[in-house]
């Protein structure tokens, strides 16, 4: 039994190459959704039902950031503060203009 990469996912005697369709958007399907199991606050979780329906998806996490926003004080017309010479130490320069710019 081999361990330690995704091959072990696929069925015997398959691949990435050879495996069937279905059987990959299952595996991506799975990959997705543990992906938000581990990133997301349980009450930002979509229902099971919605899982497979992206235009329901894309409203659901749309949703979900406009309530980050509003708790969190985000705004989508706020540009990242990392580099706004806003802190005490914090300095533009030529050299790390390629970061903020």
């Amino acid at each position: 039994m081999k361990t330690g990469g995704a091959g072990i996912l696929f069925p015997e005697g398959t691949s990435i190459e050879t495996a069937p369709y279905e059987f990959m958007v299952a595996l991506d399907q799975a990959v997705t959704v543990h992906g938000w199991m581990e990133n997301l606050q349980k009450d930002e979780l979509p229902p099971v039902w919605m899982w497979t329906l992206d235009t329901e998806i894309k409203i659901w996490f749309e949703k979900v950031k406009r309530e980050r926003d509003e708790k969190y004080g985000g705004s989508k017309d706020k540009k990242d503060s990392a580099f706004d010479n806003e802190g005490p130490g914090i300095e533009r320069n030529d050299h790390a203009a390629r970061f903020y710019e």
